[in-house]
């Protein structure tokens, strides 16, 4: 159940990051990190249910580095961003990307 919709939420980062992308341009830093983000986490929505043979004892290690990655570039938009709307969508993509971390952390029935 978790795994479904953490696939879905990965889905959600990508279109945010991608729409912080488009807002602070191709040719920005902040544009380019937001398109890195966005590929972060398009590969992190198959990671939820296939696991390659030789990862799966890196697995935990990937998807938090994927899920912290996706934090700092929310807050990299915060900080770097020029126009006040790719602050807003980097304050949103921060905010979303901090689930993932959290549930990390915190394992529910675990």
């Amino acid at each position: 159940m978790l795994t479904s919709f953490l696939c879905g939420w990965y889905f959600y980062l990508a279109i945010l990051t991608g729409l912080m992308s488009a807002s602070a341009g191709p040719r920005t830093w902040v544009g380019r990190v937001g398109m890195v983000a966005a590929v972060v986490a398009l590969v992190s929505m198959p990671l939820q249910y296939w696991v390659p043979t030789g990862l799966v004892e890196w697995m935990g290690q990937l998807r938090i580095g994927g899920d912290i990655f996706l934090l700092a570039v929310g807050v990299i938009g915060l900080i770097g961003g020029r126009r006040q709307d790719t602050k807003l969508i980097a304050l949103i993509v921060a905010a979303v990307a901090a689930l993932p971390v959290f549930l990390y952390y915190y394992q529910p029935s675990a």
